[in-house]
C-alpha cells in the first residue's frame, strides 16, 4: 500500500512549482535516556504557516533505528466544530488533523524519510515546535554524524497555500546533495497536499450546518 502510495506521489510530482516564500531553521536536541537509546528531537523555528514537510535524515550507519515519531507541532487533532470530510462523524468524535509517515530510502544507505501533512485545509502551524523524533541505538550524541536533506526548491516544506518555505538546516549541519528520486517523490507530496486541500473544500461540509 505504501509503495502504491509513493507511486503516486512520483506520477504527480511534474504538476507542482513553487518558490519559497518563509525562512525558517531546523533544530536539533539530542539526548541519551537511561536505556541507551538515543533521542534526537527534530524541530523548526521562525516557521511561519507549516501546512507540509518532506526531508530526508541520514545518521551514523552504525547506528540502529529503533523509531520515528512524530512531533508535536502540528496538530494531531481538531475542534469539533472543524469541517470534516466524513459526513457520518459526530461532532463528539475527534477528528484526525495529520497525515505523517516514514520509511527507509532504498538509495541512500542509513536514511530516513520523514513525511508529514495537516488534512483537511486549514492554516499552516507558526512559530517553533518538534517536527520528529528519532529513536536510535549503537550511537551517541558525538557520533551521531547527522545530515539533512532538505532539497531545495523541489520539495521540502509547504504553506496552507502549497508555496515552498524556506527552510536552512542547523547551522552545524551541512545538507547532503539531493538524490534525483527524493526529488520525485517530494514533488509529488506538494500535489497530494494540494489534492487534499482541493478535495476538503469542495466535500467538506461545517458540522454546525447539519
Amino acid at each position: 500500500m505504501r509503495r502504491s502510495c509513493l507511486a503516486a506521489l512520483i506520477v504527480l510530482g511534474g504538476l507542482v512549482h513553487a518558490a519559497p516564500a518563509h525562512a525558517a531553521a531546523l533544530t536539533l536536541q539530542s539526548t541519551l535516556q537511561n536505556d541507551n537509546v538515543l533521542r534526537v528531537s527534530i524541530g523548526i523555528v521562525d516557521v511561519v504557516d507549516l501546512f507540509s514537510f518532506d526531508f530526508a535524515v541520514t545518521y551514523n550507519p552504525t547506528a540502529t533505528l529503533q523509531d520515528v515519531l512524530e512531533g508535536t507541532l502540528l496538530p494531531n487533532t481538531l475542534a469539533q466544530n472543524f469541517p470534516v470530510p466524513d459526513p457520518n462523524a459526530s461532532p463528539d468524535d475527534p477528528v484526525p488533523a495529520t497525515f505523517f509517515f516514514s520509511f527507509a530510502d532504498p538509495s541512500a544507505s542509513s536514511t530516513q524519510r520523514i513525511v508529514g501533512t495537516l488534512f483537511p485545509a486549514q492554516p499552516g502551524a507558526t512559530g517553533a515546535g518538534e517536527l520528529a523524533v528519532l529513536l536510535l541505538t549503537g550511537v551517541s550524541p558525538a557520533n551521531l554524524a547527522l545530515a539533512f536533506t532538505l532539497t531545495g526548491d523541489n520539495l521540502g516544506f509547504l504553506d496552507s497555500n502549497g508555496a515552498f518555505l524556506d527552510v536552512t538546516a542547523p547551522p552545524d549541519v551541512a545538507p547532503i546533495p539531493e538524490p534525483s528520486t527524493l526529488t520525485l517523490m517530494g514533488l509529488g507530496l506538494a500535489a497530494l497536499a494540494r489534492g487534499l486541500r482541493r478535495k476538503s473544500r469542495q466535500t467538506d461540509t461545517p458540522i454546525s450546518d447539519r
